[in-house]
């Protein structure tokens, strides 16, 4: 496997994925300062993108990171800045991760959507 391949099927860290994307599409850096906005804009953009890619937890038993099921992503949610995925029973799952060629594919999408995103942090097309 070439070096550019195995990168692509490197996982990053959700939370730092979506400030990528964010970044990549609005050509801004959210503001660390305004916690509640960037948390806010973070679990939104996880919801937009899990419905893209595949998001991956740990196992905490296994260590075997897992792929979140669409139905658990579709009556979930994300919060803490898509550090952490709620369950609708109320099981949490952390390490959230997405591939990184995953991560390119949504940057792509969103952008040719042409996705935007209020100052209340929600998104939507323009």
């Amino acid at each position: 496997m070439d070096s550019a391949r195995h990168r692509d099927l490197h996982h990053v860290g959700l939370a730092t994925a979506c400030a990528v994307i964010y970044a990549k599409i609005t050509g801004e850096v959210l503001d660390p300062r305004d916690s509640a906005r960037m948390q806010s804009v973070l679990d939104t953009l996880a919801h937009a993108v899990a419905n893209i890619a595949p998001i991956y937890a740990d196992d905490d038993p296994s260590g075997v990171r897992r792929r979140i099921p669409p139905l658990a992503i579709r009556e979930g949610k994300f919060c803490r800045g898509a550090q952490v995925f709620t369950h609708k029973d109320g099981k949490e799952l952390r390490g959230l991760t997405v591939q990184r060629r995953d991560m390119q594919a949504a940057i792509d999408i969103l952008r040719s959507v042409h996705t935007r995103f209020d100052e209340r942090g929600g998104h939507g097309k323009s």
